[in-house]
């Protein structure tokens, strides 16, 4: 333990690094009193223990409320094979009708308040954690606020061990401003079903400093399901360039949004993805579009390019990858297996 922190220390030390895009903010403690005033506490009580049986917290709200909106965690990676479980503990979910760009002037409808922890490690690639229900005020939400307790969120090793992680502040709550591709719609028809996409690959990485096991800047994507589609898989390894190739673990796969014949700087990641032990990969929350898919692994192979990912609404498209080996002499090959149908599935 010499020249390390203690576990406290360490879970809680403060960030001195550049923050992703989804940025971070302080939070003052406050309380949610004028958010519960139209309660009797009775119904609050209620509304609590039916939550509870269905696995999930809803928020206390009135019945002018609003539309109805459950949200969802999900995240379309695999943690690193040293990380058994990543447990963050989210204090409040609100969003916002005018964009974070001025965030002192910005008005915040709090949905919900699940002050419970999630282990993101254990949300299956492609798939959602039902996390809280709620409701929002009829309207086109261009923000979305995620709110964490450093002091209750924690990383565990597999086999129990705490790791040592350096977040972007000391203790209490921040709250971590999703990246909104395209404005939430809010209806009566519909109601909102918001997924919150953590970039586990993005937001917990190696940390520069020896005295810490990990940074974790949260990376999340604010999305309505009803408007997204998915891709899925397998990535594949052709090391002599025969043509067979054999599943690939721990590739990555990431979608990008931008002109393929740009330079791939100017791309812009929208998610990231690793292959299972299989070789098999999902990504599911993709707002429908046209997408460029790379894939590049830790073995002395190319990465793979594919240009024009068609995504769907309600649909998930087939897209099986390739890396091989150049071949002296021989020509080449398209390194992509992928499914044309009409359906796209």
């Amino acid at each position: 333990m010499s020249g390390r922190p203690s576990a406290r220390r360490g879970r809680h030390a403060v960030a001195d690094l550049a923050l992703p895009t989804a940025h971070v903010t302080p939070l003052v403690p406050h309380g949610y009193a004028s958010q519960m005033s139209h309660v009797s506490v009775g119904m609050a009580s209620l509304l609590v223990a039916a939550a509870a049986a269905a696995g999930c917290y809803r928020d206390a709200v009135g019945p002018d409320a609003g539309v109805p909106v459950v949200v969802r965690l999900a995240d379309g990676s695999a943690p690193t094979g040293t990380v058994d479980r990543v447990e963050v503990y989210v204090t409040e979910i609100a969003a916002s009708t005018t964009g974070d760009t001025l965030p002192d002037e910005q008005e915040w409808q709090v949905i919900a308040v699940p002050r419970r922890r999630f282990d993101l490690a254990a949300i299956r690639a492609g798939s959602a954690l039902l996390a809280a229900e709620g409701a929002l005020p009829s309207g086109v939400y261009r923000a979305v606020r995620l709110t964490i307790d450093v002091d209750s969120s924690r990383v565990r090793f597999v086999g129990g061990d705490e790791a040592y992680v350096r977040w972007p502040v000391a203790s209490g709550r921040y709250a971590v401003h999703a990246i909104v591709e395209q404005p939430l719609d809010a209806s009566a028809e519909r109601g909102l079903d918001l997924v919150l996409d953590v970039q586990l690959v993005q937001s917990l990485t190696t940390n520069l400093d020896p005295q810490f096991d990990f940074a974790f800047f949260p990376v999340v994507r604010a999305v309505d399901s009803h408007a997204t589609g998915g891709v899925a898989g397998v990535v594949s390894a052709d090391d002599d360039g025969d043509g067979v190739g054999a599943p690939l673990a721990d590739a990555a796969v990431t979608v990008y949004q931008g002109d393929a014949a740009a330079p791939l700087t100017s791309w812009r990641i929208v998610t990231v993805a690793r292959s299972d032990p299989r070789g098999g990969y999902r990504i599911g929350f993709l707002l429908a579009g046209t997408y460029i898919v790379r894939v590049e692994a830790a073995v002395p192979l190319p990465p793979v390019e594919f240009p024009d990912l068609l995504i769907v609404a309600g649909g998930e498209s087939r897209l099986d990858l390739t890396l091989t080996a150049p071949t002296p002499g021989a020509r080449d090959r398209d390194p992509l297996s992928v499914h044309r149908d009409g359906r796209r599935t």
